[in-house]
């Protein structure tokens, strides 16, 4: 999973936002350069409006041109921890056709509605090794005082029509909302964005958005997981959305979790653990 090291004055990760990326990763840009990253939308401007024009950048470079590409930040006022308001980007590349016009010629404009309240530059903890049990979690990271009340199990997994993971349900019921290290947001039922509600239609339009990224590249790539397996659970501060992959669909407490690293090459090439 990627990690950024820099994370940009006025980002929320539990207000949907991720670490927006001036450079994409894919196209050599680094999250550890504060001047590279910004408060970017989780939906619809980072994936998956800048993704696949990042994609399409990607794929000219595959072909072997040369393109010069251009990103501009508008802000809304001058203020340190103001988030832009719009993103444009510019690319265009070298190789021409015959008739003398350039083969990669694109630009776009992007709104960003990631403006909220803006608060302190945080950097997230050092990665620690995985906990083998919820005790062992909340001894080295307390829950909050007062957690609001737990969502109702039985009618949530009534409404999505599958059951979910004990060790899922008992975290979300210990901790609530929020998210950790500033970095890693589960997604919770009843979230106050439907972007963070596993009973909205998120999960369904995430699902066509992997195959919508994929097939938009210019060298579709295989992916190790059908999208109808794959179920949204969280999102990190970079955009890349972990899923459950669904399999036993009768067995959740066997699925695994799959990152889709949404900034990088292959944005529907998932990284699977336990």
């Amino acid at each position: 999973m990627a990690w950024n090291s820099s994370i940009p004055p006025g980002y929320q990760s539990d207000k949907g936002q991720a670490c927006g990326h001036m450079l994409a990763r894919q196209l050599g840009g680094s999250g550890d350069i504060d001047d590279n990253v910004f408060p970017s939308s989780q939906n619809p401007t980072n994936p998956p409006e800048m993704s696949m024009f990042e994609q399409r950048v990607y794929d000219a470079v595959y072909d072997h041109d040369v393109v010069r590409y251009s990103v501009y930040l508008e802000c809304a006022d001058n203020g340190p921890d103001s988030p832009p308001k719009s993103i444009q980007v510019e690319a265009f590349g070298t190789r021409k056709d015959r008739a003398g016009n350039l083969l990669f010629d694109e630009g776009a404009f992007f709104d960003n509605p990631a403006r909220l309240e803006p608060r302190p530059r945080r950097r997230p903890s050092s990665p620690r090794k995985p906990m083998a049990s919820l005790t062992a979690l909340t001894a080295l990271c307390p829950p909050p005082a007062v957690v609001p009340p737990a969502p109702d199990w039985s009618q949530v997994e009534d409404t999505l029509g599958m059951g979910l993971p004990q060790d899922y349900k008992e975290l979300i019921t210990t901790y609530g909302p929020g998210q950790f290290c500033g970095f890693i947001t589960l997604y919770q039922p009843h979230a106050p964005s439907e972007w963070a509600d596993p009973t909205s239609p998120m999960p369904a339009r995430l699902r066509g958005r992997i195959e919508e990224v994929r097939q938009a590249a210019r060298h579709p790539w295989q992916l190790p997981h059908s999208p109808g397996d794959l179920f949204a659970m969280g999102v990190t501060g970079n955009g890349n959305y972990l899923f459950w992959v669904t399999q036993p669909t009768d067995t959740p407490d066997e699925w695994t979790v799959t990152v889709n690293e949404a900034l990088r090459a292959r944005p529907g090439s998932p990284t699977t653990a336990p």
